[in-house]
């Protein structure tokens, strides 16, 4: 899988995936080189899948954000409601 670059957006919490093709200095450049992505602000994107929650709980997904990626986190958050059996 190719490697993904994104921005994280402050307000929203959400990343912001690099356009491909992407304008840069008024030329449209197609499958740019992290480098380039990277000097435009872009970071690379850390994925990872979910374990499994404990019961009563299931797995919410949120992005940090380092100096040089932006990594993928889940978190357990309890069931709002009792799911019985």
């Amino acid at each position: 899988m190719a490697t993904r670059y994104a921005k994280l957006n402050k307000e929203t919490g959400q990343i912001e995936y690099a356009p491909n093709p992407i304008e840069i200095d008024g030329k449209k450049v197609a499958n740019p080189k992290s480098e380039r992505l990277i000097a435009l602000g872009y970071k690379k994107i850390i994925t990872s899948t979910p374990s499994t929650p404990p019961e009563g709980y299931y797995m919410t997904l949120s992005w940090e954000e380092t100096e040089s990626e932006i990594r993928q986190i889940w978190s357990p958050v309890e069931l709002p409601f009792d799911v019985g059996n």
